[in-house]
């Protein structure tokens, strides 16, 4: 089973004069759950751009859900 969702998510930058600048990310969250005996382990890979910074960024969370089927 294969999940796939789209996010937006804001991030905030603080220069040394204590402004404080906002950009909006946009994120593309797509998760591959592997169904177990115990339970659901969910992971998620996460690819986004930084508008601001335009520096790209990638994560690989794993979460693990217990779930009864």
């Amino acid at each position: 089973m294969k999940i796939s969702t789209k996010a937006s998510a804001g991030r905030c930058f603080a220069s040394q004069a204590d402004y404080v600048l906002s950009c909006r990310t946009d994120v593309r969250i797509e998760g591959v759950a592997h169904i177990g005996a115990n339970g659901n382990a969910i992971e998620t890979r996460v690819f986004g751009t930084d508008a601001l910074s335009s520096s790209k960024y990638r994560g690989v969370m794993t979460t693990g859900i217990r779930d009864r089927l």
